[in-house]
């Protein structure tokens, strides 16, 4: 993996443009998984038009449990290593809490 499993230490992330090609996924899953056995699944962003924007992904962070909200749970999520020429780039943006200490928020899935 170019990332393995993993949780943010946000409240939401959003994932905006990628470099992907066709084969690069990036694999997001529900929390808790359903059963060990159970996968994440690639969600396809891919825009052949490098100049069109491609699909945004918003999903929470781990930080609604630091808060006490325990009805939303963090979105495990990782990406594939990199299969197209070049490097991969994603824009990415992090709705945080200001102020927060972030040091007890588990990211490992």
């Amino acid at each position: 993996m170019a990332t393995g499993r993993h949780f943010d230490k946000s409240l939401l992330t959003l994932v905006m443009h990628a470099s992907d090609v066709a084969e690069d996924k990036f694999l997001i899953g529900p929390n808790p998984l359903v059963s060990p056995g159970q996968t994440m699944r690639p969600v396809d962003r891919y825009v052949e038009d490098p100049l069109l924007p491609g699909t945004g992904l918003l999903f929470p962070g781990g930080l609604w449990t630091k808060i006490g909200v325990r009805s939303i749970k963090p979105s495990p999520h990782a990406v594939e290593p990199v299969t197209g020429d070049g490097v991969r780039y994603s824009t990415i943006a992090f709705l945080m809490l200001p102020e927060a200490n972030l040091d007890d928020v588990i990211t490992s899935h």
